[in-house]
């Protein structure tokens, strides 16, 4: 990372010679594996969908997309951290160094291996809460403010902003930026990290962009 960024940062050549070099080493590259691994991987795949699409991506490195998406959801997930509660505590040090959210709530819906983890230590009738302590890190701040449930799931953000709209909140370019707490973490985490134009997110929030923006001329006297 330089400068805070990825060396494929809106450079779609760059992001296919990094999808090639995580298949080299073996990496889960099926949507799934890519939205339960690290921030980097997280934000490729959603930086390669909205630059171009995540098959095509695959595509241009020389991967088969129905292989990689088929292949690992013929395979049980055995998680070595299984063998011991010991192990299973690393890992949850490990992905909370990897930024991804570990709050009680997201641990318990995400698919994947932060839900195994969490029923892992339910079916032995410890609290997420304890086990956090357990993992050496500060389970209050974990669970506080550990970040969105939305976070790195775009399908989870466009349903928070259909949301919003349902029940009357303007959720206009300029309104977001303004709102403060979670509007505006939304939009720059959209925006800043994910890289997708709103006009786009509004779409897959079935929301048509242009009747939105009517919302901001109506405040401010100008398209937004």
């Amino acid at each position: 990372m330089v400068g805070g960024k990825y060396f494929w940062h809106k450079n779609p050549d760059l992001m296919v010679q990094r999808i090639g070099e995580l298949h080299a080493k073996g990496h889960d590259l099926s949507p799934s594996g890519m939205k339960e691994a690290g921030k980097e991987y997280r934000v490729l795949y959603l930086r390669a969908n909205n630059s171009l699409d995540w098959d095509e991506m695959l595509k241009k490195a020389g991967l088969n997309p129905e292989k990689i998406r088929r292949g690992p959801k013929k395979q049980k997930v055995n998680y070595p951290w299984r063998k011991s509660t010991e192990l299973a505590l690393k890992r949850i040090e490990e992905l909370h160094a990897s930024k991804l959210v570990l709050s009680a709530e997201v641990a318990k819906k995400a698919r994947g291996e932060r839900s195994a983890l969490w029923k892992y230590f339910s079916k032995r009738k410890i609290p997420w809460s304890q086990a956090l302590r357990m993992a050496g890190l500060d389970a209050t701040k974990v669970l506080r403010s550990g970040g969105w449930a939305w976070q790195y799931d775009i399908d989870a953000i466009a349903k928070r902003i259909a949301h919003w709209r349902s029940r009357g909140q303007d959720v206009h370019v300029q309104a977001m930026k303004t709102a403060g707490g979670e509007k505006t973490a939304l939009y720059s985490h959209t925006r800043q990290t994910l890289g997708w134009k709103w006009d786009r997110v509004l779409r897959k929030a079935s929301l048509d962009p242009k009747f939105i923006r009517m919302d901001s001329k109506s405040v401010n006297g100008r398209w937004n």
